[in-house]
């Protein structure tokens, strides 16, 4: 009953952090997607928005305060996971232990089930991605430029349009991989969190399959938005070029 009302807990933590959270990683997201139809759009909604999550006070407290409430309160499910996992297994080997094999096999899961469950794995394994990723982004995009940079507020999109002309190799598959599991995570997870929170109606549930499509989109959406970052679809000037590859030599 401990690790339950544990587990209760940190999901209450999880729901209304991630609900916080999604905001400015919708936010962010769409700023960046706009690139797809215009980069001067997408520049001027990165230094717009900026005036909104680069607050003082809102960045600290409720942007930064949320992802580590989030990261933690999931790193505490996953443990508790794992410990309910191994009860498990050590209650099976007992139980086979008592009966020798009289026990008989379980019904297979319906194909729904199934893919409603691998979508959900898909949904905590893209937390990991971005529980990962986004440190790295972090450093890169905050702690560094605050460090070596008098005025850190000139980084604009063009500093992602120069790694991504440098670098193709290594910031094409890490922006693609890193903005898709960081916008499928933030879909599925807030009608789970609303649901928890009692603000969703358990019937409208979502069929299973649709987390899927729902992924497939947010791939091809960040995947274009990559691709209109890196200057394919127009060309886009970087004349502060010196600048970020003094500041890319930092990290």
């Amino acid at each position: 009953m401990a690790l339950e009302r544990l587990d209760r807990i940190l999901a209450g933590s999880q729901a209304v952090s991630g609900l916080a959270f999604s905001g400015f990683t919708l936010l962010h997201l769409a700023g960046h997607a706009s690139s797809i139809l215009s980069f001067s759009l997408a520049d001027t909604a990165l230094y717009a928005f900026r005036e909104i999550y680069q607050d003082p006070i809102v960045e600290p407290l409720l942007i930064g305060g949320c992802l580590i409430a989030h990261i933690t309160a999931s790193a505490g499910r996953v443990a508790l996971r794992f410990v309910r996992k191994n009860a498990r297994a050590q209650k099976s080997v007992k139980d086979d232990d008592d009966r020798r094999g009289d026990r008989k096999p379980k019904d297979g899961h319906s194909p729904a089930f199934t893919l409603a469950l691998r979508e959900l794995k898909l949904h905590r394994l893209s937390g990991y991605v971005v529980g990962v990723a986004i440190l790295g982004h972090i450093y890169a995009a905050r702690l560094v430029p605050l460090r070596v940079l008098p005025d850190p507020s000139i980084i604009d999109l063009t500093f992602i349009t120069y790694g991504l002309q440098q670098s193709p190799l290594l910031y094409f598959p890490y922006y693609t991989i890193f903005s898709t599991a960081a916008l499928y995570h933030t879909l599925y997870g807030i009608p789970q969190a609303l649901s928890f929170l009692g603000l969703w109606s358990p019937k409208r549930k979502f069929k299973p399959g649709r987390w899927t499509k729902v992924m497939m989109a947010s791939a091809g959406l960040m995947i274009a938005t990559v691709i209109a970052l890196g200057g394919q679809f127009e060309d886009i000037a970087i004349p502060l070029a010196s600048k970020w590859a003094y500041l890319s030599a930092q990290i």
